[in-house]
C-alpha cells in the first residue's frame, strides 16, 4: 500500500501543481458553461485546447511525472534519480517543481476570455 501511495503521489504531484498554476493565473473565476462541455457530450469552448487535450500542460505533467518516477525510492525499486537526494524520497517535491517548471517554461503567456456573467476575464489554463 505504502509503494502504491508514494508512486500515486510522484505522478499526481505535477497534475496538481499544474492546476495550482492555472488557477491563479485565472484568478480563481472560470467560465462554468464551458466547463461542463464533456457533461454535455459536446465540443467546443475556451477549455477544448486540440481536441480536448491541453498539450503543454500534457507534456508538463508527464515530464514532471517522470522525474518522479525516477526519483522515488520503493521497497522494491529505486530510481536512479535517488542518488543525487541522497537517498531520500524527494520525489514528490522534484515531480512537483519539474511540471510547474516546464508549465511555465511551454506556456509564459495569459490568454484571457471574457466570461458572459459580468465577471473578470478568465484564462483558459486550467490544468491537465
Amino acid at each position: 500500500m505504502t509503494s502504491f501511495v508514494l508512486l500515486l503521489t510522484a505522478i499526481g504531484t505535477p497534475w496538481a501543481v499544474i492546476t495550482l498554476i492555472g488557477f491563479v493565473r485565472c484568478r480563481g473565476v472560470y467560465d462554468p458553461d464551458a466547463l461542463q462541455v464533456f457533461n454535455r457530450r459536446s465540443r467546443g469552448g475556451v477549455y477544448w485546447y486540440r481536441a480536448g487535450w491541453n498539450l503543454r500542460a500534457t507534456a508538463a505533467w508527464a515530464l514532471g511525472a517522470l522525474v518522479g518516477l525516477l526519483a522515488v525510492s520503493l521497497p522494491s525499486y529505486e530510481g536512479p534519480l535517488l542518488s543525487l537526494t541522497g537517498g531520500v524520497d524527494c520525489s514528490f517535491i522534484l515531480s512537483g517543481r519539474v511540471g510547474g517548471i516546464v508549465y511555465l517554461a511551454l506556456s509564459p503567456e495569459r490568454v484571457s476570455h471574457r466570461v458572459e456573467t459580468g465577471q473578470e476575464p478568465a484564462h483558459a489554463e486550467s490544468g491537465v
